[in-house]
């Protein structure tokens, strides 16, 4: 069966998500190859979809700062240690631990001059920086280490937010500190589980922005079965090219493909990115942001339907409560390519209101209903408007 499948894009770089779906018929064999029907529910996702949907593996970028160098411990200690794993808990903090603690090695980033339009001027600065390297403490602590008194050495990444992490390296000690010296206060390239990382929150670090194709076309079924819903991205041969963890998933893709049809500011921070303007980092998806709206801190979409509708103080009151329900919050964060003397990670936050939250002051407040109702966006799992749109920034790393 072939469905028409419809979307709404605003987009400038004509971004987009995930279509409205259709009912289909399908045939799906079970693990016994037994062959069953069942119907399922056919969309068309774009290559950002495809990317965070996906549970395989991804590669991203992340500086290196430095490493966390493990000494042999004595022959004693050792010894010490196993007598001290057969004993008791309680009796263990008898046996005093020398143990020699892992040496931290960071070496704090200077401030840095983001990309200069002028392209030989920014080699230039580039070689003098490379140039310098081998004369910075680092490198010299790290060319006196003896691998042969090493039990391991780890890597330490920071992100663009400032966070750190470890990162284990591999091959021979030899190999490792050889690894360190090359590679310090460079980006380096690490692998993560996938791009989803744990509570509505994605890793969009990994995503070539710049390669994104509105064209490219993904097919994705979703379908129930023993009462269990389950979907799964189709490879151009039409081959199961991936299953999805979660179908709840699938709802931030709709919340996602709504809030960049009516929020300029996301819109246009994800289109930086797709013109290489921009360095993405992190998109987040909560279902109850829990902002408390007041008559001195009215949401964006409601300073002007405030005055159009004329609503008197106990309407606005009643409005004013009814925002605190159904919000969902979208935020994503990138670092803007522009040449700025420091690096600034700006952060995108789209509140989206539930139109149903509305529901009961609907009768009542006939005028403000049809305003907002005029502003919602339709997918599978809602009505959403958006209710306010946040940006700032901090001072990146």
């Amino acid at each position: 069966m072939t469905a028409t499948h419809k979307r709404r894009v605003s987009s400038p770089a004509d971004l987009w998500v995930i279509s409205q779906g259709q009912n289909t018929i399908r045939d799906f064999s079970a693990g016994d190859k037994k062959i069953y029907r069942e119907v399922a529910r056919e969309y068309r996702i774009s290559d950002l979809a495809v990317y965070m949907l996906n549970p395989n593996p991804v590669e991203v970028k992340k500086k290196l700062i430095g490493c966390e160098i493990y000494h042999q411990q004595p022959f004693r200690e050792k010894v010490k240690e196993k007598i001290r794993q057969k004993l008791p808990k309680k009796l263990r903090g008898l046996l005093k631990d020398n143990h020699i603690k892992p040496e931290i090695l960071i070496r704090p980033l200077a401030p840095k001059i983001g990309p200069l339009k002028d392209k030989e001027l920014q080699s230039h600065i580039d070689k003098i920086y490379s140039s310098l390297r081998p004369y910075d403490p680092i490198f010299t602590k790290l060319s006196q280490l003896d691998s042969n008194k090493l039990s391991d050495i780890k890597g330490v990444t920071r992100d663009i937010d400032g966070k750190t992490s470890q990162l284990t390296l591999q091959g021979s000690l030899d190999e490792k500190v050889k690894y360190m010296i090359y590679y310090i206060l460079q980006d380096v390239k690490v692998i993560i589980q996938k791009a989803y990382l744990s509570d509505g929150l994605f890793d969009m670090s990994g995503f070539d922005f710049e390669s994104y194709n509105s064209k490219n076309l993904h097919r994705l079924i979703q379908f129930s079965h023993d009462g269990q819903s389950k979907a799964y991205v189709l490879d151009s041969q039409g081959k199961v090219k991936y299953w999805i963890d979660d179908v709840k998933f699938l709802q931030y893709m709709h919340i996602l493909e709504q809030s960049i049809r009516i929020n300029p500011q996301l819109n246009d921070s994800l289109t930086l990115c797709a013109k290489g303007k921009g360095k993405p980092f992190k998109l987040l998806f909560s279902n109850q942001l829990n902002i408390d709206y007041s008559e001195d801190f009215l949401p964006m979409a409601y300073r002007e339907v405030f005055k159009n509708c004329r609503l008197g103080l106990n309407e606005r009151a009643m409005v004013i409560n009814s925002l605190k329900n159904f919000q969902r919050g979208i935020s994503f964060n990138f670092i803007p390519q522009t040449g700025s003397i420091q690096e600034k990670l700006i952060t995108n936050i789209s509140v989206m209101h539930d139109l149903k939250a509305l529901m009961p002051i609907k009768d009542n407040l006939p005028c403000l209903y049809s305003e907002m109702n005029k502003r919602a966006a339709a997918s599978e799992i809602g009505k959403f408007y958006l209710l306010d749109s946040i940006r700032g920034y901090i001072n990146g790393n």
